[in-house]
């Protein structure tokens, strides 16, 4: 010690107490920063293990942390919980969605049975609107079923070939029948029709598409286009309407779950599953869906699908014939 005071050139009591404070300042600085460390830690663990016994309204006070690891996992976590809560409010909206749904076509099928029971109304009568509300059970289960598959990554597709004009304008003629007397369809077909793909899944696509086009377009026209882009390497099917568009406040979650449902309100039925469903089935034949609003009112959807080998699309014509008005 003495060698020290000697070489610091002080007194040997003023050598130890700045020894003695220089400890101290190394022990207070280690504990700051394992505080630092800990505190945050211990603030994310609390927060786990709230989420893990599902309490998805815990916080992580954030506050004070830096973007290092530990700001960085805090925040993950954090938009971890937030993507689950929304999941979780998704599942109940879902289940009070179908719950009402189911309620709804089965209340008339107990009805008409008691009444058509009692002989108080025609079978006939009775058996149609059993068999109408079953058809609607039977398309909401279908949803259901598709939305999970989706979901799960387990939606399959059975290609075959088939005439795509000859299907567009099938779901035409059926939709017609809802159709406004102040709008007209129009179609433009392609010169060669012959592609493959899952034909009812396709169906399904543009029944949904075609329907809301109908649905929402109460004056004015609908406008069905098939034709080649991409330097004849995609099939798109555009539907172009002028109703009254997409809402601004679901136009970011237009093909998730339940945004339908939104853009529904006030019609008679519906999950809010349809543009999901049909997203997914896009996507599994590796096309695109998309909608956009149009400059003079109305929206236009358009579903892409590949000419390649991998979804089975043939090549088709370059050429295409003209506008149909139906």
């Amino acid at each position: 010690m003495v060698g020290v005071t000697q070489f610091l050139g002080l007194p040997k009591e003023l050598t130890l107490i700045l020894i003695v404070l220089s400890i101290a300042i190394v022990m207070a600085t280690g504990f700051a920063i394992y505080r630092s460390i800990t505190r945050p830690i211990n603030r994310i663990k609390q927060a786990v293990r709230e989420i893990s016994k599902g309490n998805l309204d815990a916080e992580i006070n954030l506050k004070g942390l830096n973007r290092d690891e530990l700001g960085e996992l805090a925040y993950h976590i954090d938009q971890m919980k937030r993507d689950l809560k929304e999941k979780e409010n998704m599942k109940d909206e879902f289940i009070s969605i179908a719950s009402h749904e189911l309620r709804t076509p089965i209340q008339p099928i107990l009805n008409y049975v008691e009444l058509a029971k009692r002989r108080l109304i025609e079978p006939d009568i009775a058996f149609d609107t059993i068999v109408t509300q079953a058809r609607r059970l039977k398309a909401l289960a279908d949803d259901i079923l598709d939305a999970s598959r989706i979901e799960g990554k387990r939606l399959s597709v059975n290609i075959q070939f088939f005439d795509i004009n000859e299907v567009i304008e099938r779901v035409l003629e059926e939709k017609k029948l809802a159709l406004s007397p102040e709008v007209t369809i129009s179609f433009t077909p392609i010169q060669d029709p012959t592609v493959s793909a899952d034909k009812l899944r396709i169906i399904q696509v543009l029944s949904n598409v075609i329907g809301n086009a109908v649905k929402f377009t109460k004056k004015g026209s609908i406008e069905v286009r098939c034709s080649i882009i991409d330097q004849y390497t995609c099939l798109q099917i555009s539907v172009a309407d002028t109703g009254g568009g997409i809402p601004e406040e679901i136009f970011t979650r237009l093909f998730t779950k339940f945004a339908s449902k939104s853009v529904e309100q006030g019609t008679e039925h519906g999950t809010g599953l349809g543009l999901f469903i049909c997203k997914g089935i896009i996507e599994a034949h590796g096309g695109t869906i998309s909608g956009t609003n149009n400059e003079q009112g109305g929206a236009t959807f358009r579903m892409t699908l590949p000419l390649n080998k991998r979804t089975g699309m043939m090549d088709l014509s370059k050429t295409e014939p003209t506008m149909k008005i139906m």
